[in-house]
């Protein structure tokens, strides 16, 4: 009949195997976090997240006007924000039942249209720190959102601005609140590879709860402590210390 040591030291073993390869990936994506600069990751040395606005306007229009105005109803708003932008002051009106967010004219009260493409090159020129002409700018929508998984999660409809410079760096910028959403350069791309693979979610890429991880933990915890008890049982010195004992 076959030892408990003997099944202890098989399912040691080919539990070392089966979960050493996912502890080898987080090891190593562990030093990859520990050993770079978050703020070089999220590209915050490459733009300008303050550009100039303009000054604070002495005439407002109130926003109970608007909502007059464009006939809205109060209940269906969330919030109304108001806030600078690089070319004005602007109210911000965000609605319940996820309607996406519009953008007045916090002066003349117009609606403010969605941002062209000129208007995003503009934009993005005064954010980028380095004067470099880009060399692609795509329109990204829910229907090809798949091509840019760097900006998953970010405001749709968005301009996506591509810098052929030493960083690769993508400006992501919401064409409804006309602001910089995103940075992302090939840094960041290896980051968010090494963080897939360290939580193990490969889909959205930010869920720690995935049963994949859980049962991999579990694995990990079984493989630590079939190590321990197998120390326990074939170690002479353990032996040396009960027969002393007993």
């Amino acid at each position: 009949m076959r030892s408990f040591h003997y099944y202890i030291r098989r399912t040691h073993r080919y539990l070392g195997i089966f979960i050493g390869i996912q502890f080898l990936l987080w090891t190593l994506g562990g030093l990859y976090f520990s050993w770079t600069n978050i703020d070089e990751i999220h590209g915050d040395h490459l733009v300008n997240r303050r550009i100039e606005t303009p000054k604070f306007p002495f005439k407002l229009l109130s926003p109970d006007s608007l909502i007059v105005k464009y006939n809205i109803s109060k209940d269906s708003l969330e919030s109304v924000r108001l806030s600078p932008s690089h070319d004005g002051w602007y109210y911000s009106l965000k609605f319940k039942n996820k309607i996406p967010e519009v953008q007045y004219n916090a002066q003349n009260g117009r609606l403010r249209p969605y941002m062209n493409r000129s208007e995003a090159l503009h934009l993005a020129g005064l954010y980028f720190r380095n004067p470099v002409i880009p060399d692609t700018v795509v329109y990204v929508t829910r229907q090809n959102i798949s091509s840019f998984l760097d900006y998953r999660g970010g405001s749709l409809p968005a301009w996506g601005i591509h810098y052929n410079q030493p960083e690769k760096v993508w400006l992501y910028l919401s064409v409804d609140k006309h602001r910089l959403e995103k940075v992302r350069t090939d840094k960041w791309k290896v980051f968010d590879f090494l963080w897939m693979l360290h939580i193990m979610d490969f889909n959205e890429r930010d869920n720690i709860n995935n049963t994949i991880l859980r049962i991999f933990s579990i694995l990990g915890l079984l493989t630590i402590t079939s190590g321990f008890i197998l120390f326990w049982v074939s170690s002479r010195t353990v032996r040396k210390w009960k027969n002393t004992l007993f």
